[in-house]
């Protein structure tokens, strides 16, 4: 009888530590849902979308390209042994398709079942600044091509969730890279274009803080439509630490991604009682490399055209914040983004 009542208390005492777990979990996640101003992962996407910066380069709808053939037969025509540029007349129709599309808007509901249609964006975007078989681009064609390419970049995967971001930092490695060919331009206007493109390129640095905000947000959808959102579902103990533990390791982190401390918390392998967690759950250390490499080439390419500008105008360029302005013992200078990644600074035409 005395062991019997022993184990009522115990349960008792269980269930009660269960249930003060899941009463914290749903609280933590309706905190959650009122810092972010959302309470799903698609209303909190079309609410980035609608914070957008007007600066920058504003963003078009995807849907046409489903039904563009051009898009479709270019992405056919690939030959990874012999890559094919787009021609002049090509890229002219791409850009018009662009601009006549409707602004763009998530969709109402966002899963893990999306679908977005991304290979044809990633394809011409690897092949835009490539020579097509009917191109002869004096200097300011080539230019064009290049703000034409950074246009359509921005408009078809910025403002995106993650895999638009990782997209768009493929491609905006390889324009950011070729725009540095006109640091030496005589043309101060060209000069003066190129800096106004750069300006409208959204940095990589912000839009991981949403595209990460909107993946958790995405998970926390999941958790509650596969439970199909009745609270005392959550009381089942593998959910209940479960999502726990996905809580403890990723709502203070995705409002601030840069804390080291909160990364590494992040980065832990989740435990055994954390199922749900171990699939769900990305390692964003790669990605945030990628996402501080692609940042500092931005910041130093745009500081490069301003000190260029400037001295083409015979003024003084004072770095901003952040950025560094290293002259080397053989007198060349270059650009250096603050506690920015190995590999990413930028040297001055001499």
């Amino acid at each position: 009888m005395a062991l019997l009542l022993l184990l009522s208390i115990l349960l008792l005492l269980g269930f009660l530590y269960i249930e003060s777990v899941n009463e914290d979990n749903l609280r933590r996640i309706d905190q959650y849902h009122q810092q972010v101003g959302a309470a799903t992962a698609a209303q909190l996407w079309a609410l980035s979308v609608e914070r957008r910066d007007p600066k920058l380069f504003p963003l078009h709808d995807r849907s046409w390209i489903n039904q563009s053939p051009l898009l479709f037969s270019l992405e056919d025509e690939e030959d990874p042994a012999q890559p094919a540029g787009i021609t002049a007349e090509q890229r002219k129709q791409i850009m018009e398709a662009v601009r006549a599309s409707d602004s763009f808007r998530p969709p109402e509901v966002i899963d893990f079942e999306t679908p977005f249609v991304l290979a044809p964006i990633l394809s011409v975007g690897k092949k835009w600044e490539l020579p097509g078989f009917d191109d002869s681009l004096d200097e300011k064609q080539q230019s064009l091509c290049w703000h034409q390419g950074m246009e359509f970049v921005e408009s078809m995967l910025g403002g995106g969730v993650l895999i638009h971001e990782l997209c768009r930092l493929t491609l905006l490695d390889g324009f950011l890279e070729s725009s540095q060919r006109w640091l030496n331009l005589d043309d101060e206007q060209e000069l003066n274009r190129i800096l106004i493109t750069l300006a409208r390129i959204e940095r990589p640095r912000q839009a991981l803080v949403r595209a990460v905000q909107v993946e958790l947000m995405q998970t926390l959808d999941f958790y509650d439509q596969e439970l199909g959102g009745e609270p005392l579902t959550y009381y089942l103990i593998p959910v209940c630490f479960d999502l726990k533990y996905f809580l403890d390791r990723n709502l203070e982190w995705s409002l601030n991604p840069y804390d080291q401390e909160e990364m590494a918390l992040h980065s832990e392998t989740p435990p055994f009682y954390a199922p749900v967690s171990s699939v769900v759950m990305i390692h964003f250390e790669n990605v945030f490399n990628r996402m501080r490499a692609t940042d500092s080439l931005l910041l130093v390419t745009r500081a490069a055209f301003k000190a260029m500008l400037a001295k083409k105008r015979e003024q003084e360029w004072q770095p901003p914040e952040g950025i560094e302005r290293l002259e080397g013992p053989d007198g060349r200078v270059r650009i250096h983004v603050t506690d920015g990644p190995a590999g990413t600074d930028l040297y001055l035409p001499e």
